[in-house]
């Protein structure tokens, strides 16, 4: 199971333990957005101090509406206690988790200041 909690600014936020290329684990704070297409997306420094490789580019369309093409890095996650390689897109902003890497899943979250999150695997 993964845990989580909404923040007082409303911001959902669990705790992704991601690998760096050595296989230590890296607990990070990502926000919960099921608006991003993509498995995970990292800040640059993280992906620096977690030593990923690069895989090339993709182009994503924003909320926005605008198009942004974006660096894409090869990451190992531990989700649901199993071990998963999945693709991480570089950003600006705050690590987060997105619709591919919680496909499978069942969300549940309290709705308000320092509600709770769990995300559990589907049968």
């Amino acid at each position: 199971m993964i845990k989580g909690r909404v923040t007082a600014d409303r911001t959902p936020i669990i705790r992704l333990e991601v690998l760096d290329e050595s296989g230590v684990s890296h607990v990070l704070a990502a926000v919960l957005d099921t608006g991003f297409s993509g498995d995970i997306s990292l800040p640059t420094p993280t992906i620096a101090r977690l030593g990923l490789r690069p895989t090339g580019q993709r182009t994503f369309t924003l909320a926005n509406g605008g198009v942004s093409v974006m660096n894409t890095y090869v990451a190992r996650v531990n989700w649901h206690e199993d071990p998963l390689k999945v693709v991480a897109v570089e950003s600006e902003g705050p690590a987060m988790a997105g619709i591919n890497l919680l496909w499978g899943s069942r969300i549940t979250l309290d709705a308000r200041e320092e509600g709770d999150i769990t995300i559990d695997r589907l049968p």
